[in-house]
């Protein structure tokens, strides 16, 4: 058998096209990871390569580089100037809420949180990650939430209560009406 040396080049020109293809964050952490340990197993002789399921931390690993990669295209001014020492003039505005990976993150948490509510699920994501304007991007996530517009649009139901005697509704005087247990 012929060993072929092959060399394979991969240029993405917009970085942030592999987060905005994926629905749910679970897949694009899979598919990450998955990309990470080809990427190792080509630097790599055969002998070295990860073969077999990628690991818990191969996937954080993949969350962590689409977190920077978000942030480094959100930005990116931002990085250029403190990269130069220079001051940063532009306030941070509502572009949390354009980011898909955002989205992606709250949506993830809100599902992993069985259809939280906003206070539980601003709690848990302050727990795990840092996101700008998070009140508004989870307000929007649970506007969106179809299970959640049909539980708060549910109605409760009224207890249906007993009819209660007429002297004991009626107002009268002490001991008028009495009543005694058999028992």
């Amino acid at each position: 058998m012929k060993n072929v040396n092959l060399k394979i080049s991969l240029i993405i020109t917009k970085p942030n096209y592999i987060i905005k293809i994926f629905s749910k964050l679970t897949k694009l952490q899979r598919v990450r990871a998955y990309s990470l340990i080809f990427s190792h197993n080509c630097r790599l002789p055969h002998a070295m390569w990860k073969i077999g399921p990628h690991e818990l931390e191969e996937q954080e690993k993949s969350l962590h580089t689409c977190i920077r990669i978000a942030q480094s295209q959100e930005y990116q001014s931002g990085i250029h100037a403190l990269s130069n020492c220079q001051k940063i003039f532009e306030a941070s505005s509502n572009s949390a809420l354009k980011n898909h990976l955002t989205q992606l993150v709250i949506e993830s948490e809100h599902l992993w949180l069985l259809h939280a509510t906003s206070q539980l699920l601003l709690s848990s994501l302050r727990q795990t990650s840092w996101i700008v304007n998070r009140r508004d991007s989870t307000r929007c996530i649970l506007q969106l939430c179809i299970v959640c517009k049909k539980k708060s649009k549910a109605e409760t139901l009224q207890q249906l209560m007993g009819q209660f005697p007429h002297a004991r509704v009626n107002s009268a005087r002490s001991f008028l009406n009495f009543g005694k247990d058999c028992t």
